[in-house]
């Protein structure tokens, strides 16, 4: 027996060997090109991490709004979705603050019928709990929520959604890019800064058949495509922290993604970010028993959805675990 270990251990250690030794013709180009300054084919997305990879997730601070003070009972079996919307209402109007779940049950949609969550639109909002475990705090919907247009499937709401309010997402055009730029660079030239500011994000955005060619990389469209065959792709993904700003030339704390055409009409846009977000130490547990099936109905889609985040700055979801859902967040 000892000899057989001792032949699975040398073929354990030859076989990482081999595999330490093969290397990626993508990361070798990676690297080489980074060497000589040229254009890498992999995108750099090490700045994706929280505040650009620059700092772990913060310890969560803030006034504390427990909820079982504004009439939540864990483990009582009954619905504790107002008075947790209250506790979340009361950190928005204090400007931010830790929503406070102490340990056991909290219940949600008691009774079919819920085709509205929980919104949270202000600042620096935390939904805390006791623990993921045993012993911890535990979210439970009973029945999935409805969607809001019967018609469309997708409009199911998630319970906790945090957003923006309409007046605080407007993009308005800030100014437009004037010069080529190649991706995974960090700067852009336009055509006058005045609106820009250090520190401020932005989207890099552009609508024109005439690049499609390029984004498409040689496919074909289906002719039913009649708004990428007529307008264009539209790019908008491009968001951007602005690091300096010298004369027209605006540099950016993380490289460009797409190749930028000026001639395609870059326009760079306000980009509003929900800030402060979080979520930690939740269980968070629906009904949902059968077995996925994509698009079957709203049920299986999203109708046990529990977190959605949209423009959100450095939002987060940590120590928490998700339980028969068809869509945890």
């Amino acid at each position: 027996m000892k000899f057989l270990f001792l032949i699975m251990g040398i073929a354990t250690i030859c076989l990482a060997s081999n595999i330490k030794a093969a290397k990626s013709k993508l990361w070798k180009q990676y690297i080489n090109a980074k060497k000589n300054g040229k254009e890498t084919i992999l995108p750099n997305y090490s700045y994706a991490g929280y505040n650009l990879g620059k700092s772990g997730i913060p310890k969560a601070k803030g006034k504390v709004f427990d909820v079982t003070e504004f009439g939540a009972i864990p483990n009582d079996g009954k619905v504790d979705f107002q008075a947790v919307k209250d506790a979340v209402l009361a950190a928005e109007k204090n400007n931010g603050g830790i929503v406070f779940f102490p340990p056991g049950r909290y219940l949600f949609c008691e009774k079919n019928g819920y085709n509205k969550g929980i919104e949270i639109h202000g600042d620096n909002i935390i939904l805390k709990g006791s623990g993921s475990g045993p012993g911890g705090t535990e979210i439970f919907m009973k029945h999935y929520m409805e969607p809001k247009n019967p018609k469309k499937m997708y409009s199911v709401p998630a319970l906790f959604s945090f957003s923006l309010k309409k007046q605080r997402n407007r993009r308005p055009k800030l100014t437009t890019i004037i010069a080529d730029a190649q991706r995974e660079t960090f700067k852009i030239k336009v055509a006058n800064p005045e609106k820009l500011k250090l520190g401020e994000y932005v989207i890099l955005q552009m609508n024109n058949p005439a690049a499609n060619k390029e984004f498409l990389a040689g496919l074909k469209t289906w002719d039913i495509w009649t708004t990428t065959n007529q307008k264009g792709v539209l790019v908008k993904g491009e968001k951007h922290c602005i690091s300096k700003i010298e004369d027209n030339t605006v540099t950016f704390a993380e490289p460009i993604h797409c190749n930028i055409k000026s001639s395609d009409g870059w326009k760079v846009l306000r980009a509003p970010f929900g800030r402060g977000w979080g979520v930690e130490d939740i269980h968070f547990r629906g009904n949902f028993k059968e077995k996925f099936k994509h698009h079957k109905n709203f049920i299986h889609d999203s109708g046990w959805t529990f977190l959605s985040m949209t423009r959100g700055l450095f939002p987060y979801v940590r120590r928490s675990r998700f339980t028969d859902c068809s869509s945890a967040a």
